[in-house]
């Protein structure tokens, strides 16, 4: 009897309506005192969990001389509710894909702060190209990243590179003098020039579906991660039209 309540409960039935149903099968038809007296489970919960069991269809109910009397429904009921189940949900889940869909579009965004939220969205990043065999970022950048970070910067091109990441780099006028910001097919580098009115003091990556956003100014060193295919695609073609157009310029 252990082993047929156990897995009246794994199929879904609380403690008592599995006993009830067990018990009721045994004596085919009872009254609640009868089946209370059986089971030693009081009156009030007995009436409760009959008609639960009723409403879930495993046991029928009829007035005999004013009293209500209870039968279990064959076994084979609980096979049948599984097969209406099913069939419920196949009818729904082209739907519920849909639903799985859209919520791809919804995009996260993930902030941090400080200096080590900098190198932590910086080695998160690196784990992504890897991860999805990204071959290519798109970078509109500024010199604050080798500036502040003189040590790190350095380290983090060596791995981009060792993973076979090549960078597209919009730069400030500024960088120019700089060989770290020059054409570079060694450190798998193309950089492109802004006119010099563009004095922007942010970072922006793009790779795969996200992008990495570095605010650097002062003390204040704040790093976005963006996972949205939608913006992201954005942001590229934007990306790629300015570096179409400075091509035309030089």
């Amino acid at each position: 009897m252990s082993n047929l309540l156990s897995s009246l409960k794994k199929y879904g039935l609380s403690e008592q309506e599995a006993k009830i149903y067990l018990d009721l099968l045994q004596i085919i038809e009872a009254p609640v005192y009868t089946v209370s007296q059986r089971t030693g489970i009081p009156r009030t919960s007995v009436y409760t969990t009959l008609e639960r069991l009723r409403q879930k269809g495993f046991v029928t109910s009829i007035r005999k001389n004013s009293v209500l009397h209870y039968t279990p429904e064959s076994p084979q009921a609980f096979v049948s509710a599984l097969e209406e189940k099913k069939k419920v949900i196949s009818a729904v889940l082209p739907e519920m894909a849909d639903l799985i869909d859209s919520a791809k579009i919804l995009p996260t965004v993930k902030l941090y702060q400080g200096r080590k939220g900098y190198i932590k969205v910086r080695q998160e990043m690196l784990a992504t190209f890897k991860k999805k065999k990204i071959k290519q970022i798109l970078a509109i950048s500024s010199p604050s990243d080798f500036i502040m970070f003189p040590k790190y910067f350095p380290i983090w091109v060596e791995a981009r590179k060792k993973l076979g990441v090549g960078a597209r780099i919009l730069l400030r006028a500024d960088a120019k003098a700089d060989k770290h910001f020059q054409n570079n097919k060694t450190d798998l580098r193309e950089v492109r020039y802004l006119p010099p009115e563009y004095q922007y003091k942010s970072t922006l990556n793009i790779y795969g579906d996200q992008m990495a956003i570095f605010s650097l100014q002062g003390k204040d060193f704040n790093s976005i991660i963006i996972d949205s295919t939608v913006i992201t695609e954005m942001f590229r073609q934007f990306f790629n039209l300015t570096w179409l157009l400075l091509a035309e310029n030089d």
